[in-house]
């Protein structure tokens, strides 16, 4: 399928009139009444989650697609500096291994591939393991 074909639908917040919205579309003006929609930052970034991964992906989404995957790089910079925000500045090392991580992931969904970065501390490094699968257990789970 291809992004024109996936058309969705938002409603307008001052209407109520359904606005047909294509996957690269980040906003659109309501036929009814003329509102600005936008769509937010996490829902281009669903729409669009293939663009991370697709070398075809520029030729598919055109001109914007530029723009779009900039949208989603600050997007992922600004979930690392949350994360980063959520963790004592004493906790240097930590911080440390979460920037590292970020900088060496290929990984577009997240911040990190847990996988290749977090799960090889438990025997290198169990202390630092621990602290980490903490914090970043605490920050996905939104109880910091």
């Amino acid at each position: 399928m291809t992004p024109d074909q996936a058309v969705d639908e938002l409603e307008c917040p001052e209407c109520g009139y359904k606005v047909e919205f294509f996957p690269t579309d980040s906003s659109r003006d309501c036929p009814e009444c003329g509102t600005r929609i936008k769509k937010s930052r996490d829902r281009l970034r669903d729409d669009l989650a293939c663009a991370d991964w697709c070398p075809a992906a520029e030729e598919c989404l055109g001109p914007d697609f530029s723009r779009v995957k900039e949208a989603l790089e600050r997007k992922k910079n600004e979930t690392l500096q949350e994360l980063l925000d959520s963790i004592p500045e004493e906790e240097k090392e930590v911080r440390s291994f979460f920037r590292k991580a970020y900088r060496e992931s290929k990984d577009e969904e997240g911040l990190m591939d847990p996988e290749k970065t977090v799960k090889p501390l438990k025997d290198s490094n169990p202390e630092l393991h621990e602290k980490v699968v903490k914090y970043y257990s605490e920050f996905t789970n939104g109880s910091t």
